[in-house]
C-alpha cells in the first residue's frame, strides 16, 4: 500500500530555495536563513504568528538555545507559482542529542520573488498503527 502522505520529489529548478532553507535550518546558518525569506515575513508560533526577519532571528536565536531540529523535506508538491508544499520528516533533540519527538508534518510555503513570505503548518492525520499479533493464536482457545 502507498505512503498516504507520499508527494512527488522535488524539482531541482523549482524548489531550489525550499532545499536551501531546510538545509540552512538544520544546520542552524541563521544568516543564509533569514536571507532566504521575506523581510517582512509571517511564521507561525504555536498559536501565534512571527512577522519580519527580526522576530524569526529572536524566534530561532531562542529556540536553537533549548533544542536541535532536523528537518528534511522528504517531498515537495506545487500547489501554484507562489505556493509549494512540502512534507517533512522532523526529528527534534535535546542539546544533548537525546530524541524528544519525531514527527511528520506538512509546510505550505508561499513565495514573493524567489523568498518565503509566509509558512503555514497543516496537521496531518497521525499513521495508523500495525495491529499487534495476535497472542491468543497459541492459546487453549485456538487448539
Amino acid at each position: 500500500m502507498a505512503d498516504q502522505h507520499a508527494l512527488p520529489r522535488p524539482d531541482p529548478d523549482a524548489d531550489e530555495v525550499v532545499v536551501r532553507v531546510y538545509r540552512a535550518y538544520s544546520a542552524q546558518r541563521l544568516d543564509e536563513l533569514l536571507g532566504l525569506v521575506t523581510t517582512d515575513v509571517d511564521w507561525p508560533d504555536g498559536n501565534a504568528r512571527l512577522h519580519g526577519r527580526a522576530a524569526l532571528r529572536a524566534y530561532w536565536t531562542e529556540q536553537w538555545s533549548r533544542t536541535r531540529t532536523e528537518d528534511v523535506p522528504i517531498g515537495v508538491a506545487r500547489v501554484d507559482d507562489r505556493t509549494s508544499a512540502v512534507l517533512i520528516d522532523q526529528v527534534v533533540r535535546g542539546l544533548a542529542g537525546e530524541v524528544r519527538s519525531r514527527a511528520r508534518v506538512l509546510h505550505v510555503l508561499r513565495f514573493d520573488d524567489g523568498r518565503i513570505a509566509r509558512l503555514d503548518i497543516v496537521p496531518l492525520a497521525p499513521r495508523p498503527a500495525r495491529p499487534a499479533p495476535n497472542p491468543s493464536s497459541d492459546s487453549e482457545e485456538a487448539r
